[in-house]
């Protein structure tokens, strides 16, 4: 049989803004929703972007998430970057998973700090917050730069009070202001195995918290909206319905939401805690 063809979705909100009223767009099995920001409370533009890889056939994923400001200038030059890299992190993730997140991370660390990218990150105005993230077998690899959050989203890790991959690291970007000239760049990464059964990745740009009296400043609330209680078409009505949320609480910055789903057949390689 011929091989599946690779899917793929890219999406600036510079070109579609999604002011007043979510929008809901699929890749695969990936849901991607976006939400512009209500104009009542002051949002005039969406500055966030999503791009999506999935190849069907060897199982792999990868989705990079971005929250730009001032522009979506450094949104434009990290896609470009990455699609001049799609050959290098298709490569990478055609891989056995031991080498696969090694390369992927090797791909995008040599992309971002070469002088080339660093000196057209000088011409851009404003930067990005980009969460990057890949699932192949039950691994989840992901590289952060900035306040974009990823969640693994299991019952066994919620009974232990554990949601998110990552944390939010403030004053962290590409652009304009940029990680990569540092001496030392600063970003963080990190690879974490899935739970036996269904598990829901998610990454979030701050607009879902960042309004008065959000609901989701509790992990919990996330895990209730989007964890992998939800099935099929659940995951993208929960999808709609946060986002419906940031917009009748008044959310003015933009929001975005990148969700999928990990069936784990595999028992994990390690036992279930001790209770406490």
């Amino acid at each position: 049989m011929p091989k599946q063809e690779l899917l793929s979705h890219r999406w600036v909100g510079g070109e579609n803004a999604y002011l007043d009223e979510p929008n809901l767009d699929h890749c695969g099995e990936i849901v991607i929703g976006a939400y512009g920001g209500s104009t009542q409370a002051g949002a005039v533009r969406n500055e966030d972007a999503v791009m999506i890889l999935s190849d069907p056939e060897e199982g792999w994923k990868f989705a990079a998430l971005l929250d730009a400001h001032y522009s979506t200038d450094s949104d434009d030059l990290i896609f470009a970057t990455l699609e001049e890299c799609r050959p290098a992190i298709i490569a990478a993730l055609s891989k056995p998973v031991g080498a696969a997140f090694n390369d992927l991370r090797a791909v995008l660390v040599d992309a971002f700090s070469s002088a080339e990218f660093r000196k057209a990150c000088q011409r851009v105005v404003g930067e990005a917050s980009c969460i990057f993230a890949a699932q192949k077998s039950r691994f989840l690899f992901w590289l952060s730069i900035g306040d974009c959050l990823g969640f693994a989203l299991h019952p066994e890790l919620a009974g232990q009070g554990q949601f998110a991959v990552n944390q939010r690291h403030f004053f962290e970007w590409i652009g304009k202001s940029n990680v990569f000239d540092l001496d030392a760049p600063a970003f963080s990464s990190g690879l974490q195995e899935l739970r036996q059964g269904r598990n829901s990745v998610v990454l979030v740009t701050d607009g879902l918290y960042e309004y008065p009296f959000s609901p989701f400043v509790d992990p919990s609330v996330i895990y209730a909206s989007l964890g992998p209680e939800h099935r099929g078409a659940d995951i993208a009505t929960g999808v709609m319905q946060a986002l419906g949320t940031v917009h009748e609480g008044g959310g003015r910055d933009s929001a975005t939401i990148v969700s999928w789903q990990a069936e784990i057949r595999e028992q994990p390689t390690r036992s279930s805690p001790m209770p406490r």
